[in-house]
Formats: structure tokens, sequence, C-alpha cells
């Protein structure tokens, strides 16, 4: 995977079909699993980050992808910062766009039994998560990518309360940091 930055708000990814075959539409038609793909956009933002600095952050992105000469990809993100909220709703509403936001939630569970049937629910997924403890509730931090308003963290409504965010107590005070980074994945094996 190549990462190509054009100024500071463009980024042009090169993959191969090897790669990500992910990337390539169903057989019969030009249909792609929106599924799929916010998985592999997913890795190509983290890694994007990661090795050259392009961060989406909290912005909605446009994301395009072009097949190239070598059976490869092009993919380019584009945030959407510069645009005003009128401009950005007539590029979001166009048929062939796609779009990618970065999400971050906090849910409150009351038990550890909820606790792991959510995790359970959302095993498959990348899912950025922190889980803290305050001594009577577990509170899961997630942040992830949703492409198209496609969210994994919906089975989470199920076992826990959407809060506004970590208290205090549970951050700082009587409570403490258990897991950082992948504790919805550490909670599903278990």
């Amino acid at each position: 995977m190549k990462f190509l930055r054009i100024g500071s708000t463009k980024l042009k990814v090169v993959v191969t079909k090897e790669e990500y075959p992910e990337l390539l539409p169903e057989r019969e038609s030009d249909i792609y699993d929106k599924t799929k793909i916010k998985e592999v956009i997913s890795d190509i933002l983290r890694a994007a980050r990661e090795k050259c600095g392009f961060d989406i952050e909290e912005e909605k992105v446009l994301v395009q992808v072009y097949p190239d000469s070598s059976q490869g990809y092009e993919i380019f993100i584009t945030k959407l910062v510069n645009l005003s909220e009128k401009e950005k709703r007539e590029v979001l509403s166009a048929d062939n766009v796609t779009s990618c936001e970065r999400a971050t939630s906090v849910f409150r569970f009351d038990s550890f039994e909820n606790l792991l049937l959510a995790a359970r629910a959302v095993k498959c997924t990348a899912i950025e998560s922190d889980l803290y403890y305050n001594g009577s509730s577990y509170y899961i931090k997630a942040t992830e990518n949703s492409i198209d308003g496609i969210c994994c963290l919906l089975p989470l409504y199920e076992f826990a309360e959407r809060v506004s965010e970590v208290p205090i107590d549970a951050k700082i005070e009587r409570g403490r940091l258990i897991f950082k980074g992948d504790s919805l994945k550490k909670l599903a094996a278990l």
C-alpha cells in the first residue's frame, strides 16, 4: 500500500487487488458490499494515520475508489472541511458517492454479563475501544469509522445506555482504565 498526501485535505492510496480483494464488486453487477468496504477503509485510515500522519479526526470525508491499470485500485480520501454545510449535503447526496466519518460513543453497562454479551455481538468489527470501571458500572468509549452511516455500534444499545462521556469518577477518581485500544476484542475472547 502506498500513500501520497495531496495537500492537507486529500490523500491518494494505491492498493493491489491482492491486498484488498474486498474492493471488488459482486460478480454479476457493479454493486459493492459496503460492510466489507467499511472494514477496508477503516484499515486504510488507520494505516494512513500511522504511516503518513493523515488523520480524518471527527471530519466527514469523501471516499472515491477507482481501478488502475495494474489491476489494483486508487483510493482518494478527501476531507470536506472547506465546504459549506449546503455543499457537503449536495456532494454526499449523489448516488455514486461514499462518505466516511469517525464517530466516538460512550456506553454505560450495569453488569459484566451485559458487557460480555455486547462485546461478543460486535466481535467481528474493527472498533477502537477503551474500558473503564468505577466500582459499580463499566464504560466503553468506542471509536469507529462509519461508511455511509453504517455503524457497527448499534448492537451495544441492546446491552447498555449511551452516555455523553466517561464520568470523571471512572477515569480519575475511584475508577480505572482496564483495557485500552481493543477492549471489545479482548472481552469477546473471554
